[in-house]
């Protein structure tokens, strides 16, 4: 199995670094770096949540093909949503974990990027990157001939709503970190 590690970590640290000598260039706060970390570690743990472990090893692989045959995705809304309340306490787990996983996203996105700083802007955006990592297990699962995860518009759904969450906080805690700060934060 193909799991997040050294390769990966290297990559953002890389990104990280090229993003110092922009923010040095800039003479941005403090604060904007540590933004910027946070954003980065976010950014990564949310591709190993979505996308990792990678089964490499063939006869994983074929294992998983007997076992895991059927491609499975929902294009129902609300279907998976109604569902999970009516399961166990995996898919209670994996409820809240959708919605949780996206509200960092909400909250940081206007921090990072200045000109996403309205509700549908942010909705906008994390309904993208949402349908993208959905689109991309499905895309894998195809290529693997087995559900290595499920295509699932709830998740969507879920993950937007998270999304919503962490801008509504944003816009509560703004007059606290402007007082706090020097980070320049966007009209909410």
């Amino acid at each position: 199995m193909l799991r997040f590690n050294i390769p990966f970590v290297l990559l953002f640290i890389v990104l990280y670094i090229l993003t110092i000598i922009k923010l040095k260039k800039q003479k941005a706060p403090i604060e904007k770096y540590i933004i910027y970390a946070i954003f980065y570690i976010y950014i990564a743990k949310v591709i190993d949540e979505a996308f990792f472990p990678f089964p490499c090893d063939a006869d994983i692989i074929s294992m998983f093909k007997q076992t895991h045959s059927n491609i499975k995705y929902n294009l129902i809304p609300f279907k998976s949503i109604i569902g999970y309340f009516n399961t166990s306490k995996f898919r209670t787990i994996q409820f809240y974990g959708n919605i949780l996983l996206f509200v960092p996203m909400g909250y940081l996105l206007p921090l990072i990027k200045t000109n996403i700083n309205k509700l549908s802007k942010v909705l906008t955006m994390s309904f993208c990157i949402s349908l993208g990592i959905e689109t991309m297990q499905l895309i894998i699962s195809f290529m693997y001939g087995f559900a290595y995860r499920s295509f699932d518009v709830d998740d969507i759904i879920m993950n937007v709503f998270g999304a919503f969450l962490g801008f509504a906080f944003l816009k509560l805690t703004a007059p606290i970190l402007n007082k706090l700060t020097e980070v320049e934060l966007p009209k909410l």
